[in-house]
């Protein structure tokens, strides 16, 4: 099956989904991008492991949302070391308001992740313990987690920025 599969078809069905995923975890928008690519490149290179049973989506997604962390994990390592130049502003999503985005950005990158395919993406959270390779339980209480911070952000808005 996976021979068969047009992947430059998948490309264009799947590449927003994983792009906008990358984005909510990495804040950035090239290196959403970059992991977007990689993300690609990694599942034709790994095609073989692909289960035609499951949703081609989710697989990439997975891959997406791994590559997103540890790049977020090295560039916070990088930020440290002093090797970064100057903080890069995202993009926030079209459907997203600039003051929750600022929210999710505050996040680490493990909650936006999740928050990312929970909310943007609607996927429950036995599907996030699956994609991610996590416990259902870390899943429930990184969401659980983010939503307190979330709110407690949102709440010390003034009343003209909230949403």
């Amino acid at each position: 099956m996976t021979e068969t599969l047009d992947w430059s078809r998948a490309f264009t069905e799947h590449s927003d989904a994983v792009y906008h995923l990358a984005l909510v975890v990495l804040r950035c928008p090239e290196d959403a991008r970059d992991v977007m690519q990689v993300a690609f490149e990694r599942a034709w290179r790994h095609r073989g492991r692909y289960d035609p049973q499951r949703s081609l989506r989710n697989w990439l997604l997975a891959i997406a949302s791994h590559e997103a962390i540890s790049t977020a994990r090295r560039r916070r390592v990088v930020r440290w070391v002093g090797l970064s130049g100057e903080e890069r502003h995202p993009e926030a999503p079209r459907e997203v308001s600039l003051t929750l985005w600022e929210a999710i950005g505050s996040l680490s990158p493990g909650h936006r992740a999740v928050v990312g395919l929970f909310y943007l993406h609607g996927f429950s959270m036995e599907e996030i313990a699956e994609l991610l390779d996590i416990p259902g339980g870390t899943v429930a209480s990184r969401l659980h987690t983010a939503r307190q911070r979330l709110r407690a952000l949102l709440e010390a808005q003034p009343e003209e920025a909230r949403i």
